[in-house]
């Protein structure tokens, strides 16, 4: 969970995650979610929280392109970053990837998942035309088609990351307003007391 979280990774990293993830995605994911989510990614792959931190902004930029959630992208770094030993280097690849199926009509918007499978189905000429001749593009279809099941369940492990954040961050709001609310109601009584004591008749 996010006290968790604050007391095993650097503060700097932690700061750079939840200022830089709500912003890139456009309000899909608030900063606590970042940071848990971010968590999550890292512990299912070969990376720690800082390390896949520094590579989520460019893997992040590239899958607003073809509209990936939160989770969905992250999901896939965690999964290419074991593959590749590399967060900057799984990053660089989903970038590529998802910059070319966002240009691409059959694949816009359809998210990493959806444009895999997407030009998976096309015919060969058609896809062969899409990824041309470029080796990092050629290489970052091939890896995330061979993982594909291994990123949609880590999807779903951020996602539940990220909603167990808001059921979390309620239930300490909740508890918050419950001690405070006490707090109030104590002090309250202490001056009652105290009124009542000094001949006042407040009540």
């Amino acid at each position: 969970n996010i006290s968790q979280a604050s007391v095993l990774i650097d503060p700097t990293s932690q700061a750079r995650v939840a200022g830089q993830l709500p912003s890139i995605f456009k309000g899909q994911i608030k900063s606590f979610e970042a940071v848990n989510a971010t968590l999550k990614a890292a512990q299912s792959s070969r990376l720690t929280f800082e390390e896949l931190g520094r590579a989520t902004p460019a893997a992040a930029s590239g899958g607003v392109l073809v509209g990936a959630t939160p989770a969905e992208t992250l999901g896939t770094l965690s999964v290419l970053a074991s593959v590749f030993k590399s967060g900057e280097t799984a990053a660089d690849r989903i970038k590529a990837f998802t910059t070319k199926a966002g240009l691409t009509e059959e694949l816009s918007g359809r998210g990493i998942v959806g444009a895999v499978e997407g030009l998976q189905a096309l015919p060969e000429s058609r896809r062969k035309k899409i990824l041309g001749e470029s080796q990092e593009l050629n290489v970052a279809f091939s890896k995330l088609a061979e993982n594909l099941e291994s990123i949609k369940i880590r999807t779903q492990e951020v996602q539940k990351a990220i909603d167990a954040t808001g059921t979390s961050r309620r239930s300490r709001e909740n508890r918050l307003i419950s001690f405070f609310s006490f707090c109030a109601r104590r002090d309250l009584d202490r001056i009652l007391d105290l009124d009542g004591c000094c001949g006042s008749n407040i009540r």
